[in-house]
């Protein structure tokens, strides 16, 4: 079912109701439950109220800085073929478990914008693996879940603060603690996406925004979400499989001897061959001088 974000004028029951409403999910364990069950949880506690709240001047986001996605060293060359760009993008639904941002069976296009979070989330085993490097080809519709004044970034903090000003503005008639409410229900959903042994609640969030949600005449094409692994000092970005199969480019690939991640600082040792992307394909070659350097400029930006 497609529902239409509304920005409500009048009455404000429903912020309430949604406040309580989230607060009750949250409490709730539903990890051993269907996606349809989880669903019917879900509409029965929230209603006809708005699941996520958006400020009335959400643009599209501009993205001109890389991306970055691990794979471990996995392949399985009957089956798949280490050529082909789609072995290193989206795996095919049939085999996609629950995810912090996916409901099983339908898969999303995880990245992240630093290459020590995309290690630290995607690998225990942080030897022998592939890292890919990816560009937005156009703008998106993203919904950002960094509401949390608690994350360990200056950045999350600021991105915070902003969103807050940018939400009360928007819902400047209503009390300050009808905004507050707001506010902290951003934040526990924003708390689901940082639960390493329970996906369900934001599986299904997720989903939603990702597929239901319109934004005027649009849906969202992404979440971001603050990384657990990092203790929320950056942040993880999940991209609706349609518009990653349109929008997202590889340009590259590092196949890693290994990563030694130490808080914020990580070393990558070893180059074992570099993949050069061109259209849906990959080009292998040993890596020389120039290519170390290429991963250095990334490691910089970062």
């Amino acid at each position: 079912m497609q529902k239409e974000i509304q920005y409500i004028k009048k009455g404000s029951d429903w912020i309430t109701h949604l406040y309580t409403s989230i607060n009750e999910l949250d409490s709730m364990d539903l990890r051993n439950l269907s996606e349809n069950d989880i669903e019917q949880i879900f509409k029965s506690k929230i209603g006809n109220s708005p699941m996520i709240i958006v400020s009335s001047n959400h643009k599209k986001r501009e993205w001109n800085r890389p991306l970055f996605r691990v794979r471990k060293n996995n392949i399985n060359y009957k089956n798949e073929n280490a050529n082909s760009i789609k072995t290193f993008s989206l795996p095919p639904d049939s085999v996609v478990d629950r995810g912090r941002a996916n409901i099983l069976g339908k898969s999303v296009f995880y990245a992240s914008n630093n290459i020590g979070t995309a290690i630290a989330e995607t690998l225990n085993d942080r030897s022998n693996f592939f890292l890919s490097v990816w560009r937005l080809n156009d703008p998106f519709n993203l919904y950002e879940f960094v509401s949390t004044d608690r994350a360990s970034s200056e950045v999350l903090k600021s991105r915070y603060y902003r969103k807050k000003a940018a939400l009360k503005n928007s819902f400047r008639e209503y009390s300050e603690d009808e905004s507050e409410k707001l506010i902290e229900s951003i934040a526990v959903q924003t708390s689901w996406f940082l639960r390493d042994s329970d996906y369900s609640l934001s599986s299904y969030l997720a989903n939603n925004i990702l597929h239901n949600f319109l934004v005027g005449s649009r849906f969202f094409d992404a979440i971001m979400y603050p990384s657990i692994k990092t203790d929320k000092r950056s942040v993880n970005f999940a991209f609706k499989r349609s518009f990653a199969e349109q929008n997202m480019r590889c340009e590259r690939i590092f196949h890693i001897n290994e990563a030694i991640i130490s808080g914020d600082n990580y070393r990558i040792n070893g180059l074992n061959r570099i993949g050069i992307c061109n259209g849906d394909s990959i080009s292998w070659k040993e890596p020389n001088d120039e290519d170390w350097n290429s991963l250095v400029q990334l490691v910089s930006v970062n």
